[in-house]
């Protein structure tokens, strides 16, 4: 599903840099994970028995726990109050992108010295701030010992593909292909229907995602509009990943056929294709499946969620071939 962005191996049995740019590219935490703890001693890291991967928010709940950091470079108090601000929009600012990620290596740095020093509360508190990051997929973690990653799975810090075990299962997984920082202005709708023969396990359903694009360019630094695919200014350009347990039939973006690359990833089958979001316009891709389920248990719906800077609006509803509701 994924070597052709970097990960197969050249002519002289190793990868290029490219895999640190798209390392994240999977959304199968333990699968990354994994390429990490390989690719790392073979950049000149160390051997690491383990990874985890948090975003803003998760930094912010730390925060809201460990109390306030200051960074150097600009000098800033950062707190729960303004941590997401600054990380998501205020650091674009900078000009120098050396200074600005060697900027959050020391956000993330400080933050954790702060936990790994003592200061976080009782596990009672720290269950209760963290719990929500680990179920929207926020925080995840991965180790290579097999005992200790199955505890990992059981409280759901894996954050793998969920088994579908013959049931129906659902997620739209998106990959910036700018590369640029403009997905804090993406806003995504997604609405599943589907219609369930209980009898013969047959089921129709429709996927229909609505992208906006917020995002004004003028006035925005460069970095957060800019691109490297010739696009105009403002531009989101996406790799679409949708997953499903169905085959997919046919789709459309605004009732235009896309054509879209299919292969399987976890057990899912996944239909990939890049899109393009006018700055402050909107696109729709309505995608049809079509395929038989094993409803031995009933039917069942795995929803994996991506975590988002601006949440998901999700709309499901599931009815059976006489018109009853099943979700």
């Amino acid at each position: 599903q994924w070597g052709r962005y970097g990960f197969t191996n050249g002519p002289d049995g190793s990868t290029s840099d490219t895999p640190w740019s798209n390392i994240t590219i999977s959304p199968v935490f333990p699968s990354t994970a994994q390429v990490i703890e390989e690719l790392l001693p073979q950049s000149g890291g160390p051997e690491i028995d383990g990874v985890f991967a948090f975003d803003p928010q998760v930094l912010e709940a730390l925060l809201s726990m460990t109390g306030p950091i200051t960074v150097e470079g600009p000098d800033r108090r950062l707190d729960e109050s303004n941590v997401l601000q600054f990380l998501l929009v205020d650091q674009y600012e900078i000009d120098d992108t050396r200074s600005r990620i060697d900027l959050l290596e020391n956000v993330s740095r400080a933050t954790l010295q702060r936990v790994l020093g003592g200061a976080l509360p009782n596990p009672t508190v720290v269950a209760r701030e963290l719990g929500p990051m680990v179920a929207q997929g926020r925080l995840a973690g991965w180790v290579v010992d097999a005992d200790e990653q199955a505890l990992f799975e059981s409280v759901g810090l894996a954050n793998s593909l969920p088994t579908l075990d013959g049931g129906d299962g659902i997620a739209a997984v998106f990959n910036n292909a700018g590369p640029n920082k403009i997905d804090v202005y993406l806003e995504r709708d997604l609405t599943y229907t589907a219609v369930v023969d209980e009898r013969t396990g047959a089921v129709s359903a429709t996927m229909e995602l609505t992208l906006t694009n917020t995002a004004d360019p003028d006035g925005l630094p460069e970095g957060v509009v800019g691109n490297y695919t010739g696009d105009p200014l403002g531009t989101n350009r996406t790799l679409l990943s949708l997953y499903s347990a169905l085959p997919l039939v046919e789709a459309t973006v605004d009732g235009k056929r896309l054509v879209m690359r299919e292969n399987e990833e976890a057990g899912w089958i996944v239909n990939t294709a890049v899109l393009g979001i006018p700055p402050g316009g909107s696109i729709t891709l309505t995608a049809e499946y079509l395929g038989e389920l094993g409803l031995d248990a009933g039917y069942t719906l795995a929803v994996r969620p991506q975590p988002m800077v601006v949440p998901e609006h999700r709309t499901i509803d599931v009815s059976s071939a006489d018109g009853s509701t099943l979700i």
